[in-house]
């Protein structure tokens, strides 16, 4: 018996050049996350995905519209409910009852696209890392799937050089 699947990606950060790949990130950068879920033939029961952002991320916005598979449907919503919490935000999709009614045993689903943004906090210092989880639970007894994690952000600074010179060196 097949159960939903769940995949959590960095697509990249805003900033990329000789000094700052798409893993690292320097204060106010935006990261660009994709989340993906697949759903068996038939009906997963009051699921619920919640994007659970680090200290130091904030949720931004969502890309676009999401891409949902031909014979998927859902009687929750694909737009997230933002919150939040102690230990960063969370991000929590209340996707109701999600019904694959496609004839293949293939997983079938949606992907959302959206954006968070490295906040000027005291604790994103140069060499943070910032990880970003995401959890799958619905209402029937099941085993419970592990969280999937995306590639990690680290938090970079630039490094500030002062020379001083003085003209003319005689007075």
């Amino acid at each position: 018996i097949q159960g939903p699947e769940l995949a959590k990606s960095l697509l990249g950060t805003s900033i990329v050049d000789a000094y700052n790949n798409n893993t690292q990130a320097v204060i106010g950068e935006i990261a660009t996350y994709k989340l993906d879920v697949a759903i068996p033939r038939g009906t997963t029961p009051d699921a619920v995905v919640v994007d659970s952002l680090p200290p130091g991320l904030g949720f931004k916005r969502l890309l676009g519209s999401p891409v949902v598979d031909s014979g998927i449907s859902y009687t929750g919503s694909l737009i997230p409910v933002v919150a939040n919490t102690n230990n960063g935000m969370t991000v929590t999709f209340d996707l109701g009852d999600v019904t694959n009614t496609n004839a293949s045993n293939d997983l079938k689903g949606f992907s959302v696209e959206y954006e968070a943004v490295v906040l000027n906090v005291s604790t994103n210092k140069a060499g943070t890392t910032l990880q970003n989880t995401a959890s799958l639970d619905w209402s029937t007894p099941h085993t419970a799937l592990p969280p999937v994690q995306a590639t990690a952000i680290s938090v970079i600074e630039p490094t500030i050089t002062v020379n001083k010179k003085v003209s003319p060196s005689t007075a």
